[in-house]
């Protein structure tokens, strides 16, 4: 059986802190995270050369400056020769109109292993947007578009598989484990959740206590009918479902009977159903599905692949706070996490 031989490409290190938002009540919203990145890696043996560079939708400009060389057969790749600086990609964020120094939660909705199309929503503020349909804006999370390639006794690879060999993820406070990596290449096309060692999902519905008053949220909703000829007005208080659902929604046919033992609270995804309030019956929420670290790492899943055609391989990375995530809702103390990413490269030819 032939062995891989594997390289280490680059090194990727971003450190990610959160700042308190003032407002308490909706905290789990306005919780920032200040992102900065940096970049590492160096050639391993005498006869083999990595590069690792950007695809970038927009003119970068004055590239020479951030240590970047645009790709003659290939405008928008521009390859670095060293490390990619956080300068170089501050200015590559700017550039794309993606985050650089502030994350916002957003998520990604339903989704399965290898799961197709993949979209950011925004998060459901409080009793509005629970169908999470509206698209977050680009300045909530950070993207970037990956390119390697790979020499050996100066020959341009035309084939090889992107592993991610190592992944540390730490922090102060609770809310670096809401951090996801979402990839796409040619070959895959998943979420990868590195605080968790196995596969696992994130919920990404249900009827929440966002105004933490004990109670989960509700709203009225008025109704006018004609009864022998008059108006009649009646108000209806129903619990709000937030996110998305395994099916349409569906309310009990009797209202919620007194509370007892008061109104005690536990968290946002815990509290008690409020008097005279129809509860939300169908809640089997729908999940967004995730590979962990063993899976990825301890199984070498290939993230992507050197094309052929091209000769260099392409990874477009989303990385993302889940706002579904119990850490995230949950947390309303700005600490500080950091997240580094070492790649690996296998030249066997495959």
């Amino acid at each position: 059986m032939m062995q891989n031989k594997r390289i280490a490409l680059v090194s990727l290190f971003v450190s990610l802190s959160a700042i308190t938002a003032i407002s308490v009540s909706l905290a789990w919203y306005q919780i920032q995270v200040n992102a900065t990145a940096e970049y590492q890696g160096t050639s391993v043996g005498n006869d083999t050369r990595f590069q690792i560079g950007l695809k970038s939708a927009s003119s970068l400009g004055n590239v020479t400056a951030y240590g970047l060389t645009e790709d003659a057969a290939n405008p928008g790749i521009y390859w670095a020769e060293a490390d990619l600086s956080n300068e170089c990609l501050n200015h590559y964020l700017e550039a794309n109109g993606y985050a650089t120094n502030v994350l916002n939660g957003v998520t990604s909705g339903s989704y399965a292993l290898n799961g197709g199309e993949f979209s950011l929503k925004t998060n459901p503020n409080y009793l509005n947007n629970y169908s999470l349909t509206s698209a977050a804006g680009k300045a909530n999370y950070i993207y970037f578009d990956f390119v390697f390639k790979v020499y050996k006794s100066s020959t341009l690879q035309s084939t090889g598989n992107i592993y991610l060999r190592d992944a540390i993820l730490t922090g102060e406070s609770s809310v670096y484990k809401t951090t996801r990596i979402y990839g796409k290449s040619d070959s895959f096309s998943s979420i990868i959740n590195l605080d968790s060692t196995a596969n696992g999902s994130t919920s990404v519905g249900g009827v929440l206590d966002l105004n933490k008053d004990g109670l989960f949220d509700s709203r009225k909703e008025t109704t006018t009918e004609t009864v022998d000829g008059e108006e009649v007005t009646t108000s209806t208080l129903k619990e709000y479902p937030y996110g998305e659902f395994n099916s349409d929604i569906v309310y009990a046919t009797e209202a919620n009977p007194a509370i007892t033992g008061g109104h005690d609270f536990v968290d946002c995804f815990n509290a008690k159903h409020e008097e005279n309030s129809y509860q939300f019956t169908n809640t089997d929420a729908k999940v967004a599905s995730y590979y962990g670290k063993t899976e990825i790492i301890d199984n070498h899943m290939s993230l992507c692949k050197i094309s052929e055609t091209n000769k260099y391989a392409e990874l477009e990375t989303s990385i993302y706070l889940e706002g579904w995530d119990h850490n995230y809702v949950e947390n309303i103390a700005g600490k500080a996490f950091n997240l580094s990413l070492t790649f690996e490269s296998d030249l066997s030819n495959k």
